[in-house]
């Protein structure tokens, strides 16, 4: 009987993300390839919110990296700075939040071995909410101007 109240629920929990997940899409994402022996990475995307709740992105992981952390670069007193960001990123009711070279990105920190460009990551992505998006994501050099699809694993 445990188990199958377990069961249950687990697919109920299913059924509140798949509905949730329409709030969120993700367009426009991609990893940056390294040259060999470069440690660390960076994956990038928009994030739209189509609720009228504000969404925070809390978390991402991926079993390329030893580590993975939000972060943001800004230009402080001349100088490009990298702060993690501890509190996640915050998603307004309606709007998009870009991750970009320069911005808010995605870090992938201790890569495993050099990600070549055509090659693809898995990285999912967590949100305040509890939902999890698992996502696909191409390796590019970051051309300007690309379109970069994002492809649901789900």
């Amino acid at each position: 009987m445990r188990l199958l109240s377990t069961f249950f629920l687990l697919l109920s929990s299913l059924s509140f993300q798949v509905s949730a997940a329409s709030d969120l899409v993700v367009s426009e994402g991609w990893v940056r390839a390294t040259p060999p022996g470069a440690p660390n990475s960076a994956a990038y995307m928009k994030i739209s919110n189509l609720s009228s709740t504000p969404m925070v992105l809390v978390a991402a992981r991926t079993l390329i990296a030893n580590r993975v952390e939000l972060h943001q670069s800004k230009m402080e007193m001349g100088m490009m700075k990298m702060e993690h960001q501890d509190q996640g990123l915050a998603i307004a009711p309606k709007s998009t939040l870009e991750l970009k070279p320069g911005g808010y990105h995605v870090m992938l920190m201790g890569i495993k071995e050099p990600l070549k460009q055509g090659e693809q990551v898995m990285l999912i992505l967590e949100f305040g909410n509890g939902e999890l998006r698992e996502l696909l994501l191409p390796v590019a050099t970051g051309a300007p101007g690309e379109i970069r699809p994002v492809i649901p694993t789900q």
